[in-house]
């Protein structure tokens, strides 16, 4: 029987595909007994990339069940590298069975730190559900699964609307067989050994967008292409996704689902980075590699003293030159930058009232937006004003489930949280804030 087990996608195109590829075991003299044949079929256009995969398999299953797991050690896998020549940034997805990914951005120093140790696989995760597009099909009588995804340009840091576009390219599989120890590997590339990273051994495909699909985008509008707007969140842990199996997120990851197109959220915060290490772990680079239209900038927690000297940065001084630097940069790519005072703390003193442990922090964001004029969404104060109307107790209530955490958010907490983002936007930035949408039920505070 055949069954449909998931679509993420509204607008995948697939017309006549122009590149076909064979699945192979090139570093075996002979194929395995195991190995089971598998297609790729790519039609570019001018959104993105279209890719059909039909996959033959005896024994499909897989245990995922939610993004960014370790899809490998959890049955059948599906895994897409893509980059550019002469760019150091590529690209590792995953589609399994039943449509769950894993979502990777590396560069060619990147995977070395995680391979010896000094990185976790968890620094080079993409948050970002709406990365790619997938949807798979299941057969079981005829023991086969096609994925369909639609890779956007902008995703790999490519502009849209090009005649024609190369890549680098490795299609690669792991058959997994309940009653086997070990997968069975297969690559669309000319791989000498079992190792998909081996990027200097991909293919490099030149793809050529047909005429006929010059108006053709997944953003359309009366035939007219719309330009999507790019919104990318840059910050720590309270502006962050949602971590992997817990209750917690930063309020980016509910702000990043209230939007339609044109509008593209993209975050690349992470948790206990200040605005120092940020910078000097290279995630800022990555940031303006994907061409925001605006950018978000909010850092002060790991910035703090006792931090460590990595993260450290005086308030007065450091912070300050960090946050004048980012804005410069921003400007400097085209991009509009938007400075966010740090979120508040929900630590209470023994009379019940708030503290502040972060107002200086705030202060200088202030002074830097003043000066060089640009907006300045006063979280801090926000916050402050509304968990000052909880008790220590009430305000447990943000804190992720079965935690005294006064410092992160549960998924609701994070929600509220970008509730006051969106307020505050609507009085600084109402332009950019009348493309995201509440979510049914909310309303203004």
């Amino acid at each position: 029987m055949s069954s449909s087990l998931s679509s993420h996608s509204e607008s995948m195109l697939y017309n006549t595909p122009q590149h076909k590829l064979s699945f192979k075991q090139t570093w075996l003299e002979k194929e395995s007994e195991d190995f089971r044949p598998a297609t790729v079929e790519l039609t570019p256009n001018t959104a993105g990339l279209d890719i059909v995969v039909n996959l033959e398999d005896e024994d499909i299953y897989s245990d995922a069940t939610e993004l960014n797991q370790k899809t490998w050690e959890l049955g059948d896998v599906l895994e897409i590298f893509v980059g550019t020549p002469g760019q150091s940034a590529y690209w590792e997805l995953h589609i399994t069975p039943n449509n769950q990914r894993l979502q990777l951005a590396w560069d060619e120093h990147s995977f070395k730190a995680y391979r010896k140790g000094t990185q976790t696989f968890e620094d080079f995760l993409i948050s970002d559900p709406e990365f790619i597009h997938s949807e798979v099909t299941v057969d079981t009588e005829n023991n086969r699964w096609q994925a369909r995804v639609f890779l956007p340009w902008e995703s790999i840091n490519l502009p849209r609307n090009q005649h024609q576009y190369t890549l680098e390219l490795a299609f690669c599989r792991y058959d997994a067989d309940h009653s086997k120890e070990k997968a069975t590997l297969s690559s669309t590339a000319p791989l000498s050994k079992a190792s998909y990273h081996r990027r200097h051994e991909w293919d490099t495909i030149q793809l050529k967008v047909p005429q006929q699909q010059a108006k053709v985008n997944t953003n359309t509008q009366e035939g007219f292409t719309k330009e999507p707007i790019v919104v990318v969140l840059v910050g720590d842990s309270t502006v962050t996704g949602k971590s992997k199996g817990k209750d917690q997120a930063g309020w980016g990851w509910a702000l990043q689902h209230w939007t339609s197109d044109p509008v593209k959220v993209i975050n690349t915060a992470v948790g206990g980075r200040s605005s120092r290490s940020f910078r000097s772990e290279g995630r800022w680079d990555a940031a303006m590699a994907l061409n925001p239209d605006w950018v978000f900038i909010q850092f002060g927690h790991n910035d703090q003293k006792g931090k460590g000297p990595e993260r450290e940065s005086a308030p007065e001084t450091d912070y300050r030159d960090h946050l004048r630097r980012y804005i410069k940069e921003a400007r400097e790519q085209g991009a509009k930058p938007i400075l966010i005072t740090p979120v508040c703390r929900r630590s209470y003193q023994s009379n019940g009232q708030l503290k502040d442990s972060l107002e200086a922090y705030a202060e200088a964001v202030q002074i830097v937006a003043e000066e060089m004029e640009v907006p300045c969404l006063d979280l801090h104060q926000y916050s402050f004003d509304e968990f000052s109307k909880l008790t220590a107790e009430e305000a447990l209530s943000f804190s992720p489930s079965g935690t005294t955490d006064r410092t992160h958010f549960s998924t609701s907490g994070s929600a509220t949280v970008a509730q006051w983002v969106l307020n505050l936007m609507e009085v600084e930035v109402p332009e950019l804030a009348s493309q995201f949408s509440r979510p049914s039920g909310e309303a203004k505070p």
